[in-house]
């Protein structure tokens, strides 16, 4: 079930139990009311039922903006919000240290990613949307626009990563696999960890990081 057909179900459902539960309290106030004012029921009714589900949809979408746990609900295996940290082999076989911010609501995906070379000078950015998240096959693809430090245009390219989960994490917090810009004639192998929830904005912070996942996982691209 995808996220939006969770929120909804979740607001069908109780909006079904308060509208029950009402119907019910009416009932033991006024047993003849029901049965003698049909038309003006049904309309109550009615009524309160659109002005629940939207009461509802409005309180459960600003938890789901402030609460962390609402989303990680809503979300299941897709919530990869937070920072992910790690390293790509260019096609000339340097190293290049990248971090990524994967922010989602609940109809959308925002990744914003950024690469350094080895020596921590800034090589590159890229932001994708709406990737897709095939929670079944483990799998995460989009297209990305990139932002290069050395180029005078804006360029394209896609990405395909498979996801796991390791040391009884609950959520996906690694992923490996290619990008590959459309100039490029070869895949760019690579690994990516989720360091935190949290949105990281201190380079010196992430590239330190960065620099130590490459070095315990490097093997994978030996």
């Amino acid at each position: 079930m995808t996220p939006v057909a969770k929120f909804n179900s979740i607001i069908v459902a109780v909006t079904t139990a308060i509208m029950y539960f009402l119907w019910i309290f009416i009932n033991k106030i006024s047993p003849d009311f029901i049965e003698n004012n049909g038309l003006v029921a049904n309309v109550i009714a009615i009524l309160s039922s659109l002005g629940f589900y939207r009461l509802l949809t409005s309180i459960l979408k600003g938890m789901f903006e402030k609460m962390r746990f609402v989303r990680k609900m809503l979300l299941g295996d897709r919530y990869l919000e937070g920072t992910w940290v790690g390293f790509y082999i260019s096609e000339m076989k340097e190293v290049r240290y990248l971090y990524e911010t994967y922010e989602q609501s609940l109809d959308d995906v925002l990744i914003c990613g950024h690469s350094y070379k080895e020596d921590k000078t800034m090589h590159g950015k890229w932001t994708a949307l709406n990737p897709l998240i095939d929670c079944k096959k483990k799998s995460i693809k989009y297209y990305y626009e990139t932002d290069m430090a050395k180029k005078t245009h804006i360029g394209q390219g896609f990405a395909s990563f498979s996801l796991e989960k390791t040391d009884g994490k609950k959520y996906f917090n690694i992923m490996q696999g290619f990008s590959s810009d459309l100039n490029q004639t070869e895949k760019s192998m690579a690994f990516e960890m989720k360091v935190s929830e949290e949105l990281w904005s201190d380079p010196k912070k992430i590239l330190e990081k960065a620099e130590e996942v490459y070095h315990n996982n490097k093997e994978y691209f030996s």
